[in-house]
């Protein structure tokens, strides 16, 4: 899951934040582990590839969403690290 289980409300606090008004509390962007077995890719060899092998870039990516639970305000994010 990409987005908390309560992700509707959430998205209308961040709205609101984001119009100047006041959400009613603090946004709070909250990533756990979820305990689920998730298969992580092997990395390259090379220190280089690791940051710049989109193959491996994605599929890190996709271990890091699948191993998350979002709460509140949280949900998934990644870099490209490419540059």
């Amino acid at each position: 899951m990409a987005f908390g289980p309560d992700w509707d409300k959430a998205r209308e606090r961040i709205a609101a934040w984001w119009a100047g008004e006041d959400p009613g509390r603090p946004l709070l962007h909250i990533v756990v582990p979820s305990g689920k077995a998730v298969e992580w890719p092997a990395p390259p060899d090379s220190l280089e590839a690791r940051w710049t092998d989109i193959e491996y870039r994605v599929a890190l990516a996709e271990a890091q969403w699948r191993s998350s639970d979002y709460v509140a305000e949280g949900c998934f994010s990644t870099y490209a690290y490419l540059g």
